[in-house]
């Protein structure tokens, strides 16, 4: 059975590193689900975090880059609700990745 590394990590600590056939991540409109060699040919081309939740920049930074991505760290924090993206925020920035 294909297998991947997974690192769940929070800002307190790393809370889980290991190898994972399947991860499945409970959100507000149904679950998503990352399956071992399930999408070969996917690639990731951006991680977007929040300045305020990037305690080491230059580990995510060296991690994206792994993956074949560019880290974009930028103010996308919900002032009013804590662990939240502030939509006006997020949208910005995503239209000044993607055009």
């Amino acid at each position: 059975m294909a297998t991947f590394h997974f690192d769940l990590v929070s800002p307190e600590k790393l809370a889980f590193s290991g190898e994972v056939d399947q991860v499945d991540i409970p959100g507000i409109e149904g679950d998503f689900g990352v399956l071992a060699g399930h999408a070969p040919d996917l690639r990731i081309d951006v991680v977007l975090a929040d300045t305020g939740h990037v305690p080491d920049p230059e580990s995510l930074r060296r991690t994206a880059q792994s993956l074949g991505a560019e880290l974009v760290i930028a103010d996308i924090a919900d002032e009013e609700r804590d662990l939240h993206h502030a939509p006006d925020k997020l949208a910005k920035v995503y239209r000044e990745i993607f055009g």
